[in-house]
C-alpha cells in the first residue's frame, strides 16, 4: 500500500536549485520508494541530475510555447494568446542524451518488452 514514487522539485521551483535535497531524498529512500526530479528536466541538464542525484526515474513535460494562430486579435482584451505545447525536438533530444549515455529509458524498455 501507499504510494511508489514522489515527483518532486527538492522543494525549490526548480530541479537545478533543489539538487541538494534530491539528493538527500533519493538516499534516504534507499530503493524503497522512488524520488522522481521534476520541474526544469530538460535535455541540457538529465545527465548532470542523473550523476549528481543517483535518481533512476526523471519527470519533464518538454513543453514549449506557441503564440496562436487567431488571424484577429483585439487588443483590447489584452489576452494571453499563447499555448503549451510538447516539444518533440526536446522529447528526441533527451532520448539521444540518454541513449548516448548507455542510459536505458521509457522509451527504449516499452519498445524492448
Amino acid at each position: 500500500a501507499g504510494c511508489q514514487r514522489i515527483l518532486t522539485s527538492g522543494q525549490k521551483p526548480g530541479v537545478d536549485e533543489g539538487l541538494t535535497t534530491l539528493i538527500n531524498l533519493v538516499q534516504t529512500a534507499n530503493d524503497r520508494i522512488i524520488i522522481m526530479p521534476g520541474s526544469g528536466v530538460r535535455s541540457s541538464n538529465i545527465l548532470w541530475l542523473l550523476e549528481q542525484s543517483e535518481a533512476t526515474e526523471f519527470h519533464t513535460t518538454a513543453r514549449t510555447m506557441v503564440n496562436s494562430g487567431m488571424q484577429f486579435i483585439n487588443p483590447d482584451m489584452q489576452e494571453q494568446l499563447s499555448s503549451v505545447e510538447v516539444d518533440a525536438e526536446e522529447v528526441q533530444r533527451i532520448s539521444q542524451v540518454l541513449k548516448a549515455a548507455g542510459v536505458r529509458h521509457s522509451q527504449e524498455n516499452e519498445n524492448a518488452e
